[in-house]
């Protein structure tokens, strides 16, 4: 049994999400109680998908891809993205990570178009592979930018930027599921 979403995607407006560097500050905002291990692994600095396997043990953890496909950006996701051109295309990915099928976390990212081109086979090859097991440890340049974190819906997002040298590539929110809550 999922442990699914009404609509089976999430969606958020980037410019209504109040995002804070601290963890602690976003939940005590709202008075939301973790578990330390919950908040350790909120705050995870590393792979969550080995993470998860790890929590797992031997069950697999599973990418279900929703979606991936080339649109437009926003203005607001532009911007985010550092897009200098007023028409700029992004890739999106969304995806569920689930294990035993449950699913634990939401994410989506967005690809900049110097993503794209820097990218461009791998990203056309990720499908329903982890995106920090298959692209970030293949490529030692990419560096992630500190956690912002917010609440949506009483779930914890958390976002990070990855960049190479001055120039963003891509943005990754990821939303932790009540399953996962359970756990704890």
């Amino acid at each position: 049994m999922h442990d699914m979403l009404a609509d089976e995607t999430l969606s958020y407006d980037i410019d209504q999400v109040i995002w804070s560097s601290s963890l602690d500050q976003v939940i005590g905002s709202r008075a939301m109680l973790l578990k330390p291990e919950l908040a350790k692994l909120i705050s995870y600095p590393g792979s969550l998908t080995k993470c998860f396997q790890q929590k797992a043990g031997s069950i697999p953890v599973i990418i279900e891809l929703l979606r991936q496909h080339t649109r437009q950006a926003s203005y607001s996701e532009a911007k985010l993205l550092r897009c200098t051109e007023t028409d700029a295309q992004i890739t999106e990915r969304v995806i569920y990570m689930s294990v035993n099928n449950t699913r634990w976390l939401y994410a989506r990212s967005h690809f900049s178009p110097f993503a794209i081109n820097y990218l461009d086979k791998d990203l056309k090859k990720l499908g329903d592979k982890s995106l920090g097991l298959l692209l970030i440890e293949s490529y030692p340049d990419i560096i992630r930018g500190n956690f912002e974190y917010s609440v949506i819906d009483n779930k914890i997002i958390r976002r990070s930027l990855y960049k190479r040298a001055d120039q963003i590539l891509f943005s990754l929110d990821e939303i932790f599921l009540p399953a996962l809550y359970r756990l704890f």
